[in-house]
């Protein structure tokens, strides 16, 4: 509070007096060892006492919120992430622009998986006080005196500035450097969006805390990883010693992910899917081929190419012809006269099944899990015995994409509720229900007995 007034600060006025300390803390890290040893507690320390001491603001609005997303917009930001700048590194390594030695392989397992640890435990604390500091605290006080978009175009600015110093740091060529800048302001941008969208700073650790663990401790760009990179190839496209975030490619995977950000916010409203969308197919698909396409790619670089075959002959009997049965024939898009099935998940299919309104048996949900199961596991074992490792890599982060994506939004709104992955509330289901006679008669029918009248609103 001013002495005179007796009234608080502005709160754009305090996130400008932080912006302005955090920079010269950061400078002092790359002269002063203890402010580098203590640099991401003190920015901590500094936004949260700002937040509720100076600013007067409730604890949780700063955006660490334990709802029931929580998780799983932190697993997806970090799969998502860590997939995407994998994705470049590999096709860096393909065109022959950049070499990655092996490192862990000169290493015990037990002193590589202790290194990771640490670095994991690291980086963690790197995305949770960086994003503390600029989407939580830096954003929101910013946008209390302009508009949104530009408070989170100011405040990406501001993120990017903190990293003058390692350019200056890493004596990074002025190109770079300039293309580097450019970069993190994108991702400053990706991060912003996310966290408006969530109103959380889940999804942007997790999107923060994926990139740089894989550009740093994966890759091994500017740090100890997995493998060494070195980079032998244009430097305004690999960005030097760096990596990809001085680079172009890097500019390609930050655009890519503000577009992945920007879909997966438009398909995630909240609400039931009661008609078809294609947002939510575009989703759908897009957590599918991010296991399908290394899995496919890994199979056959290791000589299986027999047994993705038989892997495909599968997919299309099980899609087309049991999962036809015992899971869409009881969906309420199936009760539509159009031949052709059109879902978010299995469109296309021709109905070769008559409509059940009523829910599926515990025998057709034991068959749906033990489907889906060998579906996606089958191709795995192979890629371990042809010993394709970033394939197996990048399959098994896929999958947690794909399995983020489907239990933590598209099964929240799926209108086949019987699903054995169907995750809408109770409350809901009655409220569709009620609306839907034919079906409600069938489930209640089956012992179905609806919760007591709420307000659905």
């Amino acid at each position: 509070m001013t002495a005179a007034s007796g009234r608080r600060l502005p709160r754009w006025l305090t996130a400008v007096f932080m912006f302005i300390l955090t920079f010269v803390l950061t400078g002092l890290t790359y002269y002063i060892d203890i402010f580098g040893a203590l640099y991401y507690y003190i920015i901590i320390l500094l936004a949260v006492g700002l937040w509720l001491y100076v600013d007067k603001q409730p604890p949780e609005e700063i955006g660490v919120k334990f709802d029931r997303h929580w998780l799983l917009q932190l697993i997806f930001g970090s799969v998502l992430a860590s997939i995407v700048i994998g994705l470049v590194i590999w096709f860096e390594a393909l065109m022959g622009w950049i070499t990655l030695t092996p490192y862990f392989l000169f290493e015990s397992p037990l002193f590589i998986v202790g290194l990771l640890a640490v670095y994991a435990i690291n980086q963690g604390v790197v995305a949770f006080s960086e994003e503390l500091l600029s989407r939580g605290y830096l954003q929101q006080n910013l946008a209390t005196r302009i508009s949104t978009p530009l408070a989170i175009l100011i405040t990406s600015i501001m993120f990017s500035s903190f990293h003058i110093w390692s350019m200056l740091y890493y004596a990074i060529p002025p190109i770079n450097a300039s293309i580097m800048f450019f970069n993190i302001v994108l991702g400053g941008i990706m991060f912003g969006v996310a966290f408006v969208w969530t109103r959380t700073l889940w999804l942007p650790m997790g999107l923060h805390y994926g990139w740089n663990f894989m550009l740093y401790h994966i890759a091994g760009f500017r740090d100890e990883g997995l493998f060494q990179a070195q980079n032998i190839g244009p430097n305004i496209l690999t960005g030097g010693t760096v990596g990809p975030e001085a680079g172009l490619m890097g500019t390609i995977a930050f655009v890519f992910l503000i577009i992945i950000i920007w879909i997966w916010a438009k398909a995630s409203d909240g609400q039931l899917m009661r008609t078809f969308d294609r947002k939510h197919l575009l989703l759908f698909l897009f957590g599918f081929l991010v296991v399908a396409i290394p899995v496919m790619i890994g199979v056959v670089v290791a000589g299986f190419g027999l047994a993705l075959v038989f892997w495909l002959i599968f997919l299309i009997l099980f899609l087309q012809v049991w999962e036809n049965r015992i899971l869409c024939s009881h969906c309420p898009y199936y009760a539509s006269e159009d031949r052709i099935l059109r879902c978010h998940a299995n469109y296309g299919l021709f109905k070769l099944w008559k409509y059940n309104p009523g829910p599926m048996s515990w025998s057709e949900q034991i068959q749906m899990i033990g489907g889906v199961s060998i579906l996606i596991g089958f191709p795995f074992p192979f890629l371990i015995i042809g010993q394709q490792w970033l394939y197996l890599i990048l399959a098994s982060l896929g999958a947690v994409v794909f399995a983020t994506i489907l239990f933590g939004w598209l099964c929240l709104r799926c209108v086949n509720f019987s699903c054995p992955f169907n995750r809408v509330p109770k409350e809901v289901v009655d409220g569709f229900l009620k609306e839907n006679p034919k079906m409600r008669k069938a489930w209640e029918k089956k012992g179905y007995r609806l919760g007591p009248k709420k307000d659905l609103d």
